[in-house]
């Protein structure tokens, strides 16, 4: 069954991460921001026991982000996912997370959608 999630942002976010406890987490971000140590002040404030991190998201995603983003969130099998970033990170993990309850390969997706209206090109 697939629940909507909660989704918190804002200036808050960091402290409600305080409060969710979990085995296993996945951070997705991009590449800039983990140069930037962006994703250090996430790590910090996570109470996970495991966190991976995917990093491998640019502007504009495409089916090939969207597939390798999806499949590393299936490998890692995550409680909680985190979006650090802009509008091409929310969406994988978005993405990603809809990807991991449905089971679906976003190659398929495109197949019967035009993905262009979803942001995926």
């Amino acid at each position: 069954m697939f629940a909507a999630p909660r989704i918190e942002y804002g200036d808050k976010a960091l402290e409600t991460l305080k409060t969710e406890e979990c085995s296993k987490a996945l951070l997705i971000t991009d590449g800039n921001l983990r140069k930037l140590g962006y994703p250090e002040l996430v790590l910090q404030n996570l109470n996970a026991k495991k966190v991976e991190v995917y990093d491998d998201v640019k502007g504009e995603p495409d089916v090939n982000m969207a597939t390798k983003c999806s499949e590393f969130a299936r490998k890692v099998d995550p409680e909680l996912i985190v979006a650090l970033g802009g509008g091409s990170v929310i969406d994988l993990a978005k993405f990603a997370r809809v990807a991991m309850e449905v089971n679906i390969d976003p190659r398929e997706v495109k197949a019967k959608l035009n993905l262009r209206v979803l942001g995926f090109r």
